[in-house]
């Protein structure tokens, strides 16, 4: 559920930790919350909390719609009493909510990763709920926060219901960043007819690298089919941006000198290809192309498509939130493929906005796909962090070792931030030694 439920018990939570423990910061926390309330009840004017958006879940299940309503009722209800029985200090008048810096977080067991900073929130799970999922956002910017698969393509077979599995992942944090490498499977379930049996339809390999400059996020993803099989439909990238209540329901796109303006409210269902791999959102959000990119897609499904958990197998539920999905590629319909046929093999940079762009025009990480020579498994991209470092991301796919000889250039080290290390040019190259089945993420040194 999305702005809803277990968010409507943040409230009581909060005045929790203000009473007992004098937390200053809960107040502002509170007030943001309110808000988003409130937006929602203008935006239903019928005196509703949630009849808009779970407009299609109240009519398949009354009963888990009038759950949701009263649990906000009863959050609501709750946080008025504990303030005037508890004369809790602080004022629910609407403030910002500071922007909290936590340095590199990382959870092994649920292979998650976070990193915040002042200008941007980076984080991948490999075990999430909806997995796997990665986001790359302002800090300062939760509407434009999804997690359902979020960066993690998707492909969906001829079943009813359709995730993805994890195989193997790791992880590693560094100062200000992280780096992470994992392998899913497509799983398609519950098919129409009764002698078809599931089929694990996919497999893929994906690395996420947040470099240490507090806005840039790499992302590695190749997807290959297990075997011959009808895929219904291919997102690759499925970077989802919302367009709903939250942010106006308006998102404006610019590549190039297109600028494409998406509104929430018109239910439309289209697919715009736009050409080149460089795509900026409201000016806040940019996606560049490294590698295997010429064209992206913006994909709007005309409804609200993100609601209950894919494996429940509730899609007559409806969805809660719509979001503009930002694909490549973007195959809609069947089509059959041969086992081993690569669906997608792409990589790609999401940076945030810096504070003066305004001032400085075309901004980024201009990430740029670099040969192999030799090493068909590996992928190596070279990024301009925010901070004026360059940096390299080296993925290993495959399953056997590889050492590619990669272009020094003007650089004389390679600096590894997640394992240590250096490696030194020797004859203009660099050749860094990639075990199977990993990656690394280097700082290059002149």
């Amino acid at each position: 559920m999305r702005y809803c439920y277990c968010q409507d018990y943040a409230i009581p939570a909060w005045l929790m930790a203000l009473d007992c423990f004098g937390d200053r910061d809960c107040p502002g926390f509170e007030a943001g919350w309110l808000a988003q309330v409130r937006r929602e009840m203008a935006n239903n004017g019928d005196g509703a909390f949630l009849s808009d958006r779970c407009r299609e879940l109240a009519g398949v299940s009354p009963l888990y719609f009038t759950r949701l309503e009263s649990d906000r009722a009863a959050a609501l209800s709750m946080g008025a009493f504990w303030r005037r029985t508890l004369e809790l200090p602080g004022t629910a008048a609407e403030q910002p909510s500071p922007i909290f810096l936590t340095g590199a977080w990382s959870d092994e067991y649920h292979g998650a990763c976070l990193v915040r900073g002042a200008a941007r929130t980076a984080s991948w799970t490999w075990l999430a709920g909806e997995r796997p999922n990665g986001l790359c956002l302002p800090s300062g910017d939760s509407a434009l926060a999804e997690w359902r698969h979020n960066l993690a393509g998707e492909i969906r077979g001829l079943g009813r219901v359709n995730y993805q599995d994890l195989v193997d992942h790791r992880q590693a944090i560094f100062d200000g960043g992280f780096l992470t490498w994992g392998r899913t499977v497509f799983r398609s379930e519950k098919m129409m007819c009764e002698s078809h049996p599931d089929e694990e339809t996919a497999g893929q390999e994906i690395v996420c690298a947040a470099l240490p400059d507090d806005a840039t996020m790499l992302v590695l993803q190749r997807a290959r089919v297990l075997a011959r099989v009808d895929l219904a439909s291919v997102k690759g990238i499925f970077l989802q941006v919302p367009n709903d209540l939250f942010n106006g329901y308006r998102r404006v796109y610019r590549s190039g000198g297109r600028v494409l303006e998406t509104n929430g409210r018109d239910w439309r269902a289209e697919t715009i290809r736009v050409s080149g791999g460089r795509l900026e959102i409201d000016g806040r959000l940019l996606l560049e192309g490294a590698y295997g990119l010429d064209a992206l897609f913006i994909h709007r499904p005309g409804r609200r498509q993100v609601g209950l958990s894919v494996r429940q197998d509730r899609a007559d539920a409806g969805g809660m939130l719509l979001v503009d999905e930002i694909c490549a590629p973007c195959q809609l319909g069947r089509r059959n493929y041969d086992a081993g046929a690569v669906i997608y093999d792409h990589g790609f940079a999401i940076s945030v906005r810096p504070a003066c762009a305004g001032r400085v025009g075309r901004w980024g990480a201009r990430p740029e796909g670099l040969a192999a020579p030799g090493c068909p498994e590996v992928r190596l991209v070279a990024a301009d962090g925010r901070d004026g470092v360059r940096y390299l991301l080296a993925a290993n796919l495959g399953g056997r070792p590889a050492a590619p000889e990669i272009k020094a250039g003007e650089a004389r080290r390679l600096s590894d931030l997640a394992g240590g290390g250096t490696v030194d040019a020797a004859g203009g190259v660099f050749r860094p030694e990639l075990p199977a089945r990993t990656c690394r993420l280097f700082r290059l040194e002149k």
